[in-house]
């Protein structure tokens, strides 16, 4: 025998009377809670303060490490104008941002074709100066350049870049002790 709709009303409103003050309260926190929340931000006891600036007056900070410097000066290398506000040309190119598309062989000497990021294809002969370097030699396969960076304390670093003709193949050797104002 099936009770009817009457009789099974009772019983489903007693389990749910059952649990409706559970139901309440976390009606109740859940609707308190964006407001406790901004309360709290509000009644915060311990104003913020900014932390105060350190001039270091050009002096080196004497909780850093003299190896960690040695070692992040690469990070710290000046970042070069945009292309924009540089010359023109394969002189206005850093040794990064051209590309070996070809080499020719000349009646003296090498060529090579330098592709840059502005699309353009450049000739570029040993002694050719480029944004942050120079060429410094052209093999068959290979262009080799003479980079000069310059860091945030005025330090210049000196390496040799070599590139492969059509290739990603980057071979970077830094110069110890290099005269980075040495010309060719």
């Amino acid at each position: 025998m099936t009770p009817s709709k009457r009789e099974a009303f009772p019983t489903l409103a007693c389990r749910l009377m059952g649990r409706w003050p559970l139901l309440c309260a976390f009606l109740v926190l859940l609707g308190a809670l964006p407001a406790w929340a901004s309360a709290q931000e509000q009644a915060d006891p311990v104003p913020r303060q900014e932390m105060p600036l350190y001039d270091s007056k050009g002096r080196r900070d004497p909780f850093i490490s003299l190896r960690a410097l040695r070692q992040d000066t690469a990070a710290d290398l000046l970042e070069p104008p945009p292309l924009t506000q540089r010359p023109p040309g394969l002189p206005g190119l850093l040794v990064d941002e051209v590309t070996v598309v070809g080499i020719v062989a000349g009646i003296d000497q090498p060529i090579a074709l330098l592709r840059g990021i502005d699309d353009f294809t450049y000739f570029a002969r040993p002694g050719d100066k480029l944004y942050d370097g120079h060429v410094l030699e052209i093999n068959g396969e290979r262009v080799t350049f003479r980079r000069v960076v310059e860091d945030a304390r005025k330090n210049k670093h000196v390496s040799r870049v070599t590139k492969r003709l059509n290739s990603q193949d980057i071979q970077v050797v830094e110069e110890q002790g290099g005269n980075p104002d040495e010309e060719l």
